[in-house]
């Protein structure tokens, strides 16, 4: 993690940071808290906002950057990044974040998975635990432009803020959660290939607080 920090500060230090808008790391929590759905082996995600549309980095800057990736993690954060589109159901937040990317698997394209999407947004907040839930956002991956070739294989990313361990644990025990998400969009549980994963949330730049 401590790298990770380092890598944070490094990145902030270019040209292209001025694109930035927000940044928070999120370090994964460990498996001994006990909530069944949490997926291992994987340690962070980092959540970084752009004013508007992002613009291209500077070649040398890339290059330094890139260099700076792969003495970071295992591979360059182009092979695991995802452009998304955030819109905020529930603004709030929390000390404990649950994170699922989740995959389409219906017809219609982005445009029908957003749709269907929005409609289960909606349904998160009439549920009969959804007092526990601090603060809810839905992410639709975006793939036009400089982030056409963006590999990471999934159409959105749902974050639930809670106070507690307890909290996510509780909420997602609930099965018409689960159910929502079955609708055109690939099931969790044994053989899925979508991700939970459960973290902290630190921010590390909020540009709203520096200037």
């Amino acid at each position: 993690m401590r790298r990770w920090r380092q890598h944070a500060a490094f990145s902030m230090g270019l040209a292209r940071w001025s694109a930035i808008q927000r940044c928070a790391y999120c370090d994964v929590l460990p498996p001994s808290l006990g909530i069944p759905w949490a997926v291992e082996g994987y340690d962070g995600v980092a959540d970084i906002w752009f004013r508007g549309d992002a613009t291209p980095a500077d070649p040398e800057d890339r290059a330094r950057l890139s260099a700076d990736e792969i003495e970071t993690f295992s591979d360059y954060v182009s092979a695991f990044a995802l452009h998304t589109r955030e819109v905020i159901v529930k603004p709030g937040g929390g000390t404990v974040k649950a994170t699922l990317f989740v995959r389409n698997t219906a017809s219609g394209g982005p445009g029908g998975f957003a749709a269907r999407w929005a409609r289960h947004a909606d349904r998160v907040l009439s549920l009969p635990r959804a007092d526990l839930v601090r603060g809810y956002t839905r992410n639709t991956a975006d793939r036009t432009g400089e982030w056409g070739n963006a590999k990471l294989p999934f159409d959105g990313v749902a974050e639930y803020w809670f106070e507690t361990v307890e909290g996510v644990s509780e909420f997602f025990a609930d099965p018409q959660v689960w159910e929502m998400y079955a609708g055109g969009v690939e099931r969790y549980g044994a053989g899925s290939s979508n991700l939970f994963v459960v973290t902290n949330e630190v921010v590390m730049y909020d540009r709203a607080l520096a200037e």
